[in-house]
C-alpha cells in the first residue's frame, strides 16, 4: 500500500511539474483599456482573459512586463 501511494504521489509531482514547466512559454502580455473607464491595464494572458470583455486590444502580444509598459507609455494610457 505504502509503495503505491509513493508512486502516485511521484506520478502527480511529474504531471504537476510537466504543466507548470509548460505554461511560462505561453505567457504573454498586453495593453488593453476597458471600454466602460477609459482606463489603461496591463494583461498577463497567459494566465487569464480579462473579463468582462468590454475591452479594446492597444498592443500585440509582448514577452515582458516592461515591454507592456513602454506600449501602454507610447500609447499614451492613463493609468
Amino acid at each position: 500500500m505504502l509503495k503505491r501511494t509513493v508512486m502516485l504521489a511521484a506520478a502527480a509531482a511529474l504531471v504537476g511539474g510537466s504543466l507548470f514547466a509548460a505554461s511560462p512559454a505561453e505567457a504573454y502580455y498586453r495593453v488593453i483599456k476597458w471600454k466602460t473607464t477609459q482606463i489603461c491595464e496591463i494583461w498577463d494572458f497567459g494566465v487569464s482573459k480579462p473579463w468582462p470583455k468590454d475591452y479594446v486590444k492597444l498592443s500585440g502580444k509582448l514577452k515582458t512586463w516592461s515591454d507592456a509598459w513602454a506600449a501602454g507609455k507610447k500609447a499614451k494610457c492613463w493609468w
